[in-house]
């Protein structure tokens, strides 16, 4: 599994874009930029964000750190640890298991 580093910054390219994004968010509401740029800091480092990355969005937007984290641990299109190249989910409510999804997944947990 792959460290967490130490640091995170922005390319030069992503900073810009940061920088637009928080100027789109009206005046005292910079925090409504938060998703979209975890988003891009997920999107810059791979696909998942490190706990640096989250600290540096939320210095950028002055909210506590932990709002960031809450932020990224529920939304589930944020990725806290690294992924492989694919991600297999299977359906597990009722009307999928009905169907026969139960069958499915025991299959590819083979």
């Amino acid at each position: 599994m792959r460290q967490q580093p130490k640091k995170f910054a922005f390319s030069s390219k992503n900073s810009t874009e940061a920088q637009k994004l928080v100027a789109k968010s009206p005046v005292g509401r910079q925090a409504s930029a938060l998703i979209p740029l975890l988003d891009l800091a997920q999107r810059q480092n791979g696909g998942w964000l490190p706990e640096a990355a989250i600290r540096h969005v939320a210095s950028l937007l002055d909210v506590f750190e932990v709002r960031a984290f809450e932020v990224a641990s529920f939304y589930t299109m944020f990725n806290l640890s690294p992924r492989g190249n694919f991600l297999i989910q299977c359906c597990r409510t009722t009307p999928c298991w009905l169907r026969g999804g139960d069958e499915l997944r025991e299959t590819c947990s083979r």
